[in-house]
């Protein structure tokens, strides 16, 4: 099994933050066109993030039933293929792991520290930090693979 991050945009994470009811706040599924190039597929976890402010902010995980098309997943959620605003990969959460969405859960600097990420080429690499100490948001861009045993950090906090 394969773990994974994914940064959401400020606007993403706004956009569910302010969304009240608790059905609309489990993450079911996510958006990107950067899933399949990642190596994200069934079975895998998807831990949704977001930086703000030089911090790192853990909304929950995802474990993969499957990397779909837009129409499919709408069929599959119940829902109007026009209320999925996004184009793109859908990851669907697999049946009885939906979770709702955490948008306060700070994750602290000495986790992020040491957080591992793997490299396409072997080894691994940490996240890079500004000259005054506060996270890069951008080392997190896009989907990142987590280099072994990393993502027990992550889950330990949800």
């Amino acid at each position: 099994m394969k773990y994974f991050t994914y940064l959401w945009k400020s606007s993403t994470w706004n956009k569910k933050v302010s969304q009240s009811d608790t059905s609309s706040n489990m993450l079911e599924y996510a958006v990107s066109d950067k899933f399949t190039a990642a190596g994200v597929g069934p079975d895998c976890t998807v831990f949704i993030v977001t930086a703000k402010e030089g911090l790192l902010y853990l909304g929950g995980s995802i474990k993969v039933s499957c990397i779909t098309d837009k129409a499919t997943a709408a069929e599959q959620l119940g829902v109007e293929v026009d209320e999925l605003k996004e184009d793109g990969e859908y990851i669907l959460a697999r049946e009885g792991t939906v979770m709702q969405f955490k948008s306060d859960l700070l994750v602290s600097d000495s986790v992020v520290k040491t957080l591992e990420f793997a490299k396409p080429d072997g080894g691994f690499v940490n996240l890079k930090y500004d000259s005054t100490g506060k996270l890069k948001g951008q080392t997190l861009r896009g989907v990142r693979r987590l280099y072994a045993g990393e993502q027990k950090k992550l889950l330990q906090l949800l």
